[in-house]
């Protein structure tokens, strides 16, 4: 099984090469997972998976998801090693040319101006409205009012520093690095605040209804629960999977 596993084509790539070179992240994990595995076989032309994982691996903004990043971070952590590919050419022809500065800018201002700040700035709005306009009515739980308050200003608070970095990711005489750093906090904090701000609206709505309608609380909560932690636990999967099949090759 272990030559199986090891086997080159006439190209002289295994099938952790070919797994890396087209980013099937599931197939890859089966191999990363296996100790018999050899991480550092060279092709024909001289590349391991790991030259090959960071040729494929995406340039400037990226998704911390990707399989191409999640192939390339978990090979570095297996202690693969790069082979005697040459790596001055392979940054003048694939990094930087991928890499271009003027379409870089351009689509962290189309994304924020479009998306991120719209959505960051409607939050800010629904949380100060809620925040003014405290919701009347009957209050079954001081304790849902309180959490209510507390989840309104998380919200009002992340969309705020959401807006801020949106603001500095737009402006064209600060540096790309800087600007790039920015709109990847606006996205954090955006969604942090999005998961605030349905938080608020659950426990504002348990606060108010009469204990007779409670059970429309209980409705919306199971209705809005995907939302909350669907995404969250999707989020832990997918970075936890990757580690435990590195960890069963560690030992």
């Amino acid at each position: 099984m272990t030559a199986v596993l090891n086997i080159q084509d006439n190209a002289g790539n295994t099938a952790l090469h070919l797994a890396a070179k087209v980013c099937n992240q599931w197939s890859f994990y089966f191999l990363i997972q296996n100790p018999h595995v050899q991480l550092n076989l060279v092709n024909n032309r001289g590349q391991t998976p790991l030259d090959i994982a960071r040729k494929h691996r995406p340039q400037g903004i990226i998704y911390g998801l990707d399989p191409r990043v999640r192939i390339h971070l978990l090979l570095k952590g297996a202690g693969a090693k790069n082979g005697s590919y040459k790596w001055d050419w392979f940054v003048d022809k694939h990094v930087r040319s991928k890499v271009d500065q003027s379409k870089l800018d351009k689509m962290i201002r189309d994304s924020t101006t479009q998306i991120i700040g719209v959505g960051s700035v409607l939050i800010v709005t629904v949380t100060m409205a809620a925040a003014i306009t405290i919701p009347g009515g009957f209050r079954a739980s001081q304790d849902a009012y309180k959490l209510f308050i507390v989840a309104n200003t998380l919200a009002l608070v992340c969309s705020g520093l959401a807006t801020m970095n949106v603001m500095f990711a737009g402006v064209a005489t600060v540096d790309i690095r800087t600007r790039m750093s920015n709109f990847l906090l606006s996205i954090l904090f955006v969604y942090c605040s999005s998961k605030a701000l349905v938080a608020s609206f659950l426990f504002g709505l348990y606060a108010v209804l009469p204990p007779t309608a409670v059970r429309i609380a209980y409705i919306s909560s199971a209705i809005a629960a995907p939302f909350l932690v669907l995404d969250v636990l999707w989020f832990i999967f997918a970075v936890a999977f990757g580690e435990v099949m590195l960890l069963r090759r560690l030992g």
